[in-house]
């Protein structure tokens, strides 16, 4: 995985707004679902196989959570909260 500089950085967002911007002419919205996701989530999805494959971590409070490992979870749940379909 590359390192982006601030320059680097500058070519990925200008790219980034293009591609947003051909997708907001066809009615779709921008989603940024959370990195950070309760693992049950998708151990319950998955099963304990998925486990050897995330990282996986108790917080301050005991809740095990996880860099998420895909995105059709945190999508579905974010268009089922509201967040799709413009609301």
């Amino acid at each position: 995985m590359p390192d982006y500089d601030a320059a680097a950085l500058a070519k990925l967002r200008a790219q980034d707004a293009e591609i947003a911007a051909v997708f907001d002419a066809h009615g779709y919205d921008f989603i940024e679902p959370p990195i950070l996701e309760p693992a049950d989530v998708f151990l319950e999805q998955s099963g304990e196989d998925i486990r050897r494959r995330i990282y996986a971590f108790n917080d301050a409070s005991g809740q095990e959570l996880c860099l998420r490992p895909e995105l059709t979870i945190p999508a579905c749940r974010m268009y089922l909260r509201g967040a799709g379909a413009g609301g």
